[in-house]
């Protein structure tokens, strides 16, 4: 019977979930989350330019 094995496809992943865990700490810690927040939310409601309430959406 055989048990878990590990192949390259192993160690590409776990090179990958570290890069990605890097990244995020990099963001976070360069001000990344409060842009998030700053570009976050939902749209304004209605149109703001003239003339745009000619044709429905």
């Amino acid at each position: 019977m055989e048990g878990i094995s590990r192949n390259y496809t192993t160690w590409l992943n776990i090179a990958f979930l570290a890069l990605a865990a890097a990244l995020l700490v990099r963001s976070f810690r360069t001000g990344g989350l409060s842009m998030l927040r700053m570009v976050g939310g939902s749209p304004d409601v209605g149109h703001d330019r003239p003339g745009h309430t000619r044709h429905p959406h």
